[in-house]
Formats: C-alpha cells, structure tokens, sequence
C-alpha cells in the first residue's frame, strides 16, 4: 500500500519530501562534500577539499540553507581519530564523528541545521592519520 502520508513539494526547480524522522521538507536530490589529504599522514589539521584548496583558508559555501543528513569518514589502515564539521567562523563543531581503532565509520541519522552562504570546514583531530577522507551528506532544506 502506497505511504498516504508523504509531502512533495516543488521549489525553484527542486523537489522536496518530507523527511518524517528529522520533522522537515528536505531536497530529494543531495549534495555530496568531500575532503581528504595529500599527504601520507596528518595530524590535527583541516582537509583539503576535492579541488586541493585547504578548507582552514576557503572551504565550500553553500547555495541554500541545508541540514546535514550523514557522515562518513575513512583512512587507509585501522587508526582512532575524530572528524569534526565546522561552519567557518566557529569554534563550535555541527557533527563530529569518531573513529576508534577501524579503518571506517559512518553515521546516518545527522540532522543539523546550517544556513545559506555558511562556509562548511573538515578537520581532523589526532595523531598520525593515514590518507583520512571524508564524505558529508547535505539536502537542501525549506
């Protein structure tokens, strides 16, 4: 039997449902950030993302206001470490993601809030991270 309960919507060319476990019309379509490192190792430092730049200088702006739906992070060999999120400007992280003795981790369930023209910024924290790389999952929200 089809869900009777869910909300389309259409706005400046995108489409919208109703996410029921965040309480909010998010974009069907999702944007993808990614960031990792040119180096071997790093330690308690900003990735860079996918066009080289470092996200501690430039990071990537959003369009929209957006909520953050998902994280994931890796490196290339079993490692404890944590990945925070931050919005440039603040010293107070929107996700952080800890990795403990793995090579992955991941969380599905993110539901935080960040506005148009905010600068999304990845930083690692810990000690001799191997190749870390992260991907973060954003819908654009109403």
């Amino acid at each position: 039997m089809p869900n009777t309960d869910m909300r389309l919507t259409s706005r400046d060319g995108i489409l919208y449902a109703y996410d029921i476990s965040r309480n909010k019309l998010l974009s069907v379509p999702k944007l993808y950030l990614r960031a990792g490192t040119h180096r071997r190792t790093v330690s308690n430092e900003y990735l860079r993302v996918e066009d080289g730049q470092p996200t501690m200088s430039v990071g990537d702006m959003l369009l929209r206001d957006a909520t953050i739906t998902a994280l994931s992070i890796n490196c290339e060999t079993a490692s404890s470490w944590t990945l925070k999120i931050f919005k440039k400007g603040s010293h107070t992280p929107l996700v952080t993601l800890a990795m403990v003795s793995n090579t992955i981790a991941s969380n599905q369930t993110l539901n935080a809030d960040v506005s148009a023209g905010s600068v999304i910024q990845f930083k690692v924290e810990g000690v001799h991270i191997p190749f870390p790389r992260a991907m973060l999952e954003l819908a654009w929200r109403i």
